[in-house]
């Protein structure tokens, strides 16, 4: 049975669609209108919604080059080891204060630094997936293998973007696409409207180097205010996931034995 976004979300949806910025692969303009909202930014953060998946890596790889390139960017900052990684990941890059999180005391890497250098000096970029493929283990002491990501719950920002998604004639021939909640640069067109609807607590999914489906409303959601969380979100609707450097046999069985979510889901 397929599901619909309630009555309550129908304006959210309506304004996504509105303000969404399309963003296809092999199209580096595509990106313009982010690298503007960053500005002068000193520190730019960029998450993940899944540890391991194509397409976060290739959106990744292009904005660093740009930052790189063109704002003369000299550091690059990557995660460490599993446990030292596994906090930094799963609350991603967003204010830990705009999360279940500040509930539960705990802070993250967003929200110090946004307080350390203050927000004008800083941007981050969220990611969230609706469905598909990501590399994972079941536990530390386990390794990665190739998983199926279930479709996310309906309650929860993810299904919203991917109800936008495949509700739009334009978008949903690309998969994908970005929205702007904030911006360093005044000449940015930024919506209040769609920022109030997206300030709205719901669920929010992050899976790390661990994913356990069995457990996925308990080991992966929180509730989020996603438009203050981040500053800009990119909805990639259906991921594949990344191939191990060092492939083991339990990974490629898995590949061979999954049958491949056709896109769009649920048309």
């Amino acid at each position: 049975m397929m599901a619909t976004v309630s009555k309550s979300n129908s304006k959210a949806l309506q304004l996504i669609q509105q303000y969404a910025h399309r963003l296809r692969f092999n199209t580096p303009a595509d990106y313009d209108p982010i690298l503007a909202a960053i500005g002068n930014a000193q520190i730019v953060m960029i998450g993940e919604a899944s540890h391991g998946s194509h397409e976060f890596y290739l959106h990744r790889a292009e904005i660093t080059k740009r930052l790189i390139e063109e704002k003369g960017f000299t550091i690059v900052a990557c995660e460490a080891d599993w446990p030292p990684a596994y906090r930094a990941h799963n609350s991603h890059i967003g204010d830990a204060r705009e999360t279940g999180s500040r509930r539960a005391r705990e802070i993250n890497i967003g929200q110090l630094v946004r307080e350390r250098f203050g927000i004008a000096n800083t941007f981050n970029i969220g990611f969230t997936t609706y469905t598909g493929t990501v590399t994972a283990a079941d536990s530390w002491d386990m390794d990665p293998n190739f998983k199926r990501v279930r479709p996310s719950l309906d309650e929860s920002v993810e299904f919203l973007l991917h109800e936008a998604l495949i509700n739009n004639s334009t978008m949903i021939n690309d998969g994908q696409y970005f929205l702007l909640f904030r911006s360093n640069n005044p000449s940015v067109i930024l919506s209040k409207e769609l920022h109030t609807e997206l300030h709205k607590k719901r669920l929010e999914r992050a899976i790390g180097v661990i994913y356990r489906p069995r457990t996925e409303r308990q080991s992966h959601y929180f509730d989020a205010n996603l438009s203050t969380q981040f500053d800009c979100v990119i909805h990639v609707d259906v991921t594949r996931a990344l191939r191990p450097l060092e492939m083991h046999p339990a990974w490629e069985q898995a590949e061979k034995e999954h049958i491949p979510d056709t896109f769009p889901m649920n048309v």
